[in-house]
């Protein structure tokens, strides 16, 4: 079944890890799909099976190897392959975490290829209705069709997505529609969707008459920072990371753990942990994997 959105995120960041260091060394995975992502007792997202993998430079594919399920459209025209190539693999593998079945289900091989071409894949939102137009947007770009539509890197498709399904709309809607699913015909959902956004709608036009409004009733009181859910960066490199979260509004300071495993100059930890709710400009603790050249330079 499908799984949080917020484990989903975590899951495919960890991924993207693996795959932005394959392709630095001048590989493309080519097989990137669910059974080939193994995850461990503590939670953590390994990328296996690089048996077809090859250098990104060689355009020419004499062969067409992979699971039809998960092949990239210019492969099956016969075009380059890019880490592009990979981002669509993964941006299939998050569909189908997000949704629980798999975004082209058709059973025969030469079906699965001629849907990639003619049809494209389907909106997320059609099967998950609760996540929100953002991450709707995200995962359709992950599996445009041209290559060049995609986003550039594995690492810049799973910060996107982990900044979409941590949105207050798919916190809000999507755990309300999972629950309701199973107990009310579908008019009765609807009703209960409605309420709950006329109920925000009502707090936005509050705060918007009455923007100096505060619990204390303290006319003088200063306004309290925007909040939001502090973004996943677990799995990230240190140097990307650091901007991730300024990017967010907040600020960042980081220390090593020689204990630690994982790619070298790679985030393991991160404290307060991602999605808690925390203030624009707190300071989110970064602890990462020792390396050469991991801290960026003073200025």
């Amino acid at each position: 079944g499908a799984l949080p959105a917020a484990e989903v995120a975590t899951l495919v960041r960890q991924v993207a890890g693996a795959l932005d260091a394959t392709h630095r060394a001048g590989l493309v995975h080519l097989d990137v799909k669910p059974a080939n992502v193994i995850v461990d007792e503590a939670g953590n997202a390994k990328l296996t099976d690089f048996g077809i993998a090859r250098a990104a430079r060689d355009s020419e594919e004499r062969e067409l190897v992979g699971t039809a399920r998960y092949i990239a459209p210019e492969r099956v025209e016969g075009r380059p392959v890019s880490a592009r190539t990979d981002v669509y693999g993964l941006a299939l593998v998050a569909y189908e975490l997000l949704t629980g079945q798999p975004a082209f289900p058709g059973a025969e091989n030469e079906d699965l290829l001629r849907d990639r071409l003619e049809r494209g894949a389907p909106h997320i939102r059609s099967a998950e209705p609760g996540l929100s137009e953002t991450a709707d947007a995200v995962i359709a770009r992950g599996l445009a069709r041209d290559p060049e539509r995609r986003y550039p890197t594995a690492g810049a498709f799973a910060l996107a997505l982990s900044d979409a399904v941590n949105d207050p709309v798919t916190r809000v809607l999507r755990p309300l529609i999972a629950s309701s699913a199973s107990r009310w015909p579908r008019i009765d959902t609807l009703l209960a969707l409605g309420v709950v956004l006329a109920i925000l709608i009502g707090v936005v036009l509050f705060f918007a008459k009455f923007p100096s409004a505060t619990i204390g009733g303290n006319p003088t009181a200063a306004p309290t920072a925007a909040v939001a859910g502090v973004p996943n960066v677990i799995g990230m490199r240190l140097m990307d990371a650091i901007p991730a979260l300024q990017r967010s509004g907040y600020e960042a300071s980081w220390d090593f753990d020689a204990k630690l495993s994982g790619a070298p100059c790679t985030v393991q930890r991160e404290q307060p942990a991602a999605g808690t709710i925390a203030a624009r400009g707190t300071r989110i603790a970064l602890t990462y994997v020792p390396g050469s050249g991991c801290v960026p330079k003073s200025d």
